[in-house]
């Protein structure tokens, strides 16, 4: 099994994902695996083209975890994001470090799962069953602290066409390989609008929350989350280099600049009326010793 990054952003995430195959590579050999002796065409097979603002194969058809059929369009109602963890059940290393990392940025967020965003995991090795998927449905959402159901974050499975018709249209290459059984893929989690268009790719085997939030605000436009992070993600902008939010020195400082400006608009106003304020009161206070606010008789008295 390999699992390999957008060559993009190949450098920046390098550490990670060799930390994350030493961290199997005793278990992989003990099943069988070689991980580091597979052919080069499945390398190169395995990618991410980026097909950001494309619609997704929303007529594909799956089966959840419960036996039940789904398409793809029905996990999106125009509201909420969505956010696709792509794997396979028998991965014996990555997929479930990109899974439990996926899992614990969700528990990261001050949202909840099912309410303002919602996931899916899409098996992409078409032997995977509806029941395996139950298992694994079962021990992600048992660790996701706050979800709405377990329809917050299905896990699916299909058929080979039906699989390939989704992963195309999300940009997602995969490459079976029959010598050890197991799949060269990339390794990444993709946010898609609410009305299931690709957003963006988030690339690694550890997703930061706040990467996450902004993508799921970005995704949105601005539906999901607080005035907070829409001003937040004005500082940040998605770099593709990067495969994530990176800090917009100009953006930061143009926020910057109108901050300033809003904050001086208002002291500027405040000292303006406080002047007048000021002003009439002296005024009226120099009439009423100069005699010149007395009082007027009332009407029909003989002054």
């Amino acid at each position: 099994m390999i699992a390999v990054t957008n060559a993009t952003t190949r450098r920046a995430r390098t550490g990670l994902l060799a930390g994350a195959l030493s961290f199997g590579l005793a278990a992989a050999s003990a099943s069988g695996q070689v991980l580091m002796s597979e052919p080069p065409a499945a390398m190169a097979a395995a990618d991410i083209l980026e097909r950001r603002g494309e619609e997704i194969a929303l007529h594909a058809t799956f089966t959840d975890q419960t036996g039940r059929a789904v398409r793809i369009a029905n996990l999106f109602d125009g509201e909420r994001p969505v956010v696709f963890v792509l794997g396979y059940f028998t991965c014996p290393i990555v997929c479930p470090v990109v899974i439990g990392n996926a899992q614990r940025a969700f528990n990261e967020l001050a949202w909840t799962l099912g309410k303002e965003y919602r996931a899916v995991t899409v098996s992409f090795d078409h032997r995977d069953t509806p029941e395996a998927a139950a298992n694994q449905h079962e021990a992600y959402l048992a660790g996701v602290e706050r979800a709405t159901g377990p329809e917050a974050w299905p896990f699916l499975t299909g058929s080979a066409e039906q699989i390939r018709l989704l992963c195309d249209s999300l940009g997602w290459k995969y490459e079976f390989i029959p010598r050890t059984g197991d799949f060269a893929h990339p390794t990444a989690i993709i946010v898609a609008s609410p009305d299931g268009k690709v957003s963006n790719y988030l690339y690694g085997v550890k997703y930061e929350a706040r990467q996450v939030r902004l993508s799921l605000v970005d995704a949105s436009e601005g539906k999901v989350g607080s005035v907070f992070d829409r001003i937040l993600l004005r500082c940040y902008h998605y770099d593709p280099n990067e495969g994530s939010y990176v800090l917009a020195a100009q953006r930061v400082m143009t926020a910057a600049g109108l901050l300033t400006v809003t904050l001086l608009t208002g002291v500027i106003a405040a000292l303006v009326q406080f002047d007048r304020t000021r002003t009439r009161r002296a005024r009226l206070a120099a009439a009423e010793e100069s005699g010149l606010t007395r009082t007027p008789p009332a009407y029909g008295s003989d002054e």
